[in-house]
């Protein structure tokens, strides 16, 4: 039987969660900017994206289309907390196996419960809802057979939209959709598609197989996999028994920008790193995962001799993976993570123990030492009465 997939976006998520402390911004075009994307536009207010705004525009572009606009400094540890209530509520309602793929979206197997629904669409709409009310933050649900259909689902009807797409129902809902809407295809690909006439899905699964394996390689072969409804549906979440802390952030837009994807690593480390302090732990382990514009993904870690705990230290571990790893291509999503933790009470417990053990063996060394020196002393003493007498 087909596993069934829901994927859940959070609606403007960024720019909603700072209207829940400001809401006399409400209806008015506001935007998440400045120093957490370095200048350009984070997230916009549905208002805003009237005004032709969107993410990853300049500021100052942004500006011109809107001098009325109120731009707000991100406030990433914020987010987090809300995200982390939404997902616990949501994980409390439906099941504890998630799979997070960014702060604001994620993936559950929702197979035993729609089955049972006779009216899934009310079933999703009650629990839309129920989030709403008990968060104050909007989602957009997409339900399909597999991760790929669910999310394109989702991204169909915002905000507050609920889309079931089922396999049969694919091309149908799917194909007249222009091709910038097609999950995993960047702005330079669709530049390259639109030159050769491809102009919506349903064109880019009917097009000449060879021309664009030239262009898109062996990932042309999964996206027609996913456009047909056969590509992953397993929901790779952590188990409540795995003992790492880990941090992923999906961009707005793929980027090959080393100071952006810096900024990110530093807001995740931050976050890791207050989490790994709150379980009172040290760690050997650091992980990192890059994921390029292509899905291609790389996992790299490193393990080190002395357990860490300090923020920078953690960081300067991050961020040489990262240079030594990546490519220069762009990047759509960069994650971090920490493992092999040492409690750290136990750790000092042990490190002052040894270090009165080392004294203690550094005094005992010196005695013996003195003591050999003593006996060395006496034998030499003894050895030269001999020779004395033997001379007499």
């Amino acid at each position: 039987m087909a596993r069934i997939i829901m994927h859940i976006d959070l609606n403007a998520f960024f720019v909603s969660c700072e209207l829940l402390r400001h809401p006399e911004l409400k209806n008015k075009p506001i935007a998440v900017g400045g120093d957490f994307k370095r200048g350009v536009i984070s997230t916009a207010s549905y208002e805003a994206r009237k005004k032709g705004i969107h993410s990853a525009m300049p500021i100052y572009q942004a500006m011109k289309l809107c001098p009325s606009l109120i731009i707000l400094n991100g406030d990433y540890s914020y987010y987090k907390k809300m995200s982390d209530n939404f997902f616990s509520i949501l994980t409390n309602t439906i099941s504890p196996y998630i799979e997070m793929a960014s702060i604001d979206e994620a993936y559950l197997d929702v197979t035993s419960i729609l089955i049972k629904e006779e009216n899934p669409y009310l079933y999703l709409k009650n629990l839309q809802l129920k989030l709403k009310n008990e968060t104050g933050l909007g989602c957009s649900i997409g339900i399909g057979t597999t991760k790929f259909i669910a999310k394109m689902a989702s991204d169909m009807h915002k905000p507050m939209g609920i889309t079931i797409i089922h396999n049969h129902d694919i091309k149908k809902i799917l194909f007249p959709l222009p091709i910038k809407d097609l999950y995993g295809v960047g702005k330079k690909t669709q530049i390259k598609l639109l030159k050769l006439d491809v102009k919506t899905i349903g064109d880019f699964y009917n097009y000449d197989e060879n021309i664009l394996r030239s262009i898109l390689g062996k990932y042309y072969d999964e996206l027609i996999l996913c456009l047909e409804g056969k590509s992953s549906s397993e929901i790779e979440y952590i188990k409540p028994e795995a003992k790492s802390i880990s941090s992923s952030s999906t961009f707005a837009y793929d980027t090959a920008t080393y100071e952006e994807i810096l900024n990110s690593i530093k807001y995740q480390v931050k976050d890791i790193v207050n989490q790994l302090n709150k379980k009172n732990l040290l760690t050997l382990t650091m992980h990192l995962t890059i994921r390029y514009f292509n899905f291609k993904t790389i996992n790299r870690s490193k393990t080190v001799l002395k357990p860490l705990e300090s923020e920078n230290e953690i960081l300067e571990q991050l961020i040489t993976l990262f240079e030594q790893n990546w490519n220069g291509k762009e990047v759509r999503l960069i994650g971090v993570g920490l493992s092999n933790f040492v409690s750290k009470n136990n750790y000092y417990e042990q490190l002052n123990f040894f270090n009165i053990e080392n004294v203690n063996n550094k005094c005992k060394t010196k005695l013996l030492i003195n003591e050999l020196n003593r006996k060395a002393d006496k034998k030499i003493f003894m050895t030269l009465k001999d020779l004395e007498r033997n001379t007499n």
